[in-house]
């Protein structure tokens, strides 16, 4: 304190009714600890470390272990990509690494600021059970284990419902980097696009192939979208055929409730039909925003989720509505 005492920040400090300054920490100093190398000692022919933390990096790097890199924004905090990390682990194990120290500092972060409900999350977030996992979370999970088995052949059935945007690039990337065969029924269009390269599509009790991408198919069938084609192709019945056939079957009031059911149905379709170009225009505004974008923002995302689940709701309605009123007219 002597040293500091008379010390032109302390007497800055005095002057503004702060505390002094009464020692030094020398943080960093001295020599490299001689560690016994993680291989010699455990046995372990190769190791790593995964950590946003530089002492825990270093304390690798003087065991022997090799510090991985992680694709992803790893901070340390509660913000940190704990995907990435978990990634970046597995894909070390298999480039032959046995053993990886895998450092989640996020929570013991939040401690240090006094984050409890952060800190909470974290723990939450590492902690997850898969009985407890979302369903898009549950179908990460199962598309991970599929891309560690030694399988040649996926099939794969509307595998990015229930996924963010995020998680869909992930998943496309991986099957991009696959190297066997990939079977995959979908309606997204963005998530086909750069990874089929032949379509199949089921129509009118046959099936015609098309040796192109998505948007070579889209261009043969002249639509714009996946849906359009299943708007278009909703069977349709000769409304004029149907009531002169059943004229002389119906009373004049059966006749009159089935015009009424049948101009209720074809309002519900109507209806989800303008709900889902709405809600398509939405996801479409998001995708350009995404693809322009020059950072993360959770919102948004959150925002995007909710419109995909609301799409998938609407389709499911469309299809039942659809189906009602195809009955109702043959009827």
């Amino acid at each position: 304190y002597a040293v500091l005492k008379d010390h032109p920040v302390n007497r800055k400090r005095i002057a503004e009714g702060k505390n002094p300054a009464n020692c030094l920490w020398f943080w960093g100093e001295g020599r490299k600890p001689a560690l016994t190398p993680f291989a010699e000692k455990f046995g372990v022919a190769k190791g790593g470390v995964i950590s946003a933390v530089d002492l825990i990096r270093g304390i690798g790097r003087c065991a022997g272990l090799e510090v991985l890199p992680v694709d992803g924004v790893i901070t340390g905090t509660y913000e940190t990509d704990f995907d990435a990390k978990t990634r970046a682990a597995i894909r070390a194990f298999e480039e032959g690494h046995q053993f990886v120290y895998l450092h989640m500092e996020g929570p013991d972060e939040c401690g240090h600021h006094g984050q409890i409900s952060e800190k909470v999350t974290c723990i939450e977030d590492i902690d997850k059970k898969v009985k407890v996992l979302s369903g898009g979370e549950r179908s990460r999970l199962a598309m991970a284990r599929l891309m560690l088995e030694p399988y040649n052949l996926l099939i794969l059935d509307e595998p990015t419902n229930h996924m963010d945007m995020r998680s869909k690039d992930i998943l496309k990337d991986a099957l991009q980097k696959y190297d066997g065969t990939v079977v995959v029924v979908s309606h997204d269009r963005e998530f086909l696009d750069g990874l089929v390269d032949r379509i199949y599509e089921f129509r009118d009790g046959g099936v015609k192939e098309y040796l192109g991408d998505i948007w070579y198919f889209l261009e043969k069938r002249k639509v714009e979208s996946l849906q359009e084609i299943e708007y278009k192709e909703r069977p349709s019945v000769d409304k004029s055929a149907t009531e002169s056939t059943n004229a002389g079957k119906l009373s004049y009031e059966q006749k009159k409730e089935q015009e009424k059911l049948l101009r209720k149905l074809r309002k519900a379709v109507e209806s989800v039909e303008e709900e889902l170009a709405k809600v398509e225009a939405e996801i479409a505004a998001y995708d350009k925003r995404f693809a322009e974008a020059t950072e993360y923002n959770a919102d948004d995302y959150a925002k995007y989720d909710a419109l995909k689940q609301r799409y998938n709701l609407l389709m499911h309605e469309w299809e039942k509505a659809s189906y009602e009123l195809e009955i109702t007219e043959q009827n």
